[in-house]
């Protein structure tokens, strides 16, 4: 099992294999996951709708 940083749950959302691999640690991780998920399968499509899309610009 991959040590979790904090924050780092976040970041992989978009990972499919890290998403599997914390649903699949089963306990705590699992359920934040999930319940992070929930509000993106249901808002998302309203989310990205309702914010144009942006160049991402890097300054530095």
């Amino acid at each position: 099992m991959a040590k979790v940083r904090p924050g780092v749950i976040c970041d992989q959302l978009n990972d499919a294999a890290a998403l599997r691999e914390h649903l699949a640690a089963g306990g705590r991780r699992a359920e934040i996951v999930s319940g992070l998920l929930g509000p993106v399968e249901r808002y998302g499509d309203a989310i990205r709708e309702g914010f144009p899309k942006l160049k991402r610009r890097v300054a530095g």
